[in-house]
C-alpha cells in the first residue's frame, strides 16, 4: 500500500510541521518516514511518501491511518501567541521557550522526498 500525505496551509504565512508515527490502524503497519518542516501557504504534496506492505487477506482489517502531528503558526502573532501559553505551563522557562521558537522558525521547508 503506497501512502502520501500532502498538507494545505490555508493561513496567510508559513507554519512549523511535525509528523510522527504514521501508520495504519487495524493492522501493525508502520511507515518508516516523518518529517519537520515549514509549510508555505497553500498545498505541499507529498511531505511524506512510502509504502507499507500489508497482505491482501489484512487489508480489510484497516480502518484508517494515524499520524502524530504538531504544528505551530510562523507568524509573530502566531509565535507570540504559543509563547505565552508555553509561559504558563512552564514559567521561568523563557530562554529555553524561545531557543524552542527559534529552531521551529529555522525548520527547513517541506520537500518532496526523493524517490
Amino acid at each position: 500500500m503506497a501512502l502520501r500525505i500532502d498538507v494545505h496551509n490555508r493561513l496567510a504565512g508559513p507554519f512549523y510541521l511535525r509528523l510522527r508515527g504514521v501508520h495504519l490502524v487495524g493492522v501493525d503497519a508502520a511507515l518508516a518516514a516523518d518529517a519537520e518542516c515549514s509549510v508555505s501557504p497553500g498545498t505541499t504534496t507529498g511531505v511524506v511518501e512510502g509504502a507499507v506492505w500489508v497482505p491482501a487477506t489484512q487489508m480489510p482489517a484497516v480502518r484508517g491511518v494515524h499520524v502524530d502531528a504538531f504544528a505551530v503558526p510562523l507568524s509573530e502573532r502566531g509565535r507570540a501567541f504559543y509563547r505565552e501559553f508555553l509561559l504558563r505551563q512552564r514559567p521561568g522557562d523563557a530562554a529555553a521557550i524561545d531557543a524552542e521558537l527559534a529552531a521551529y522558525a529555522a525548520a527547513p521547508p517541506c520537500q518532496v522526498p526523493p524517490p
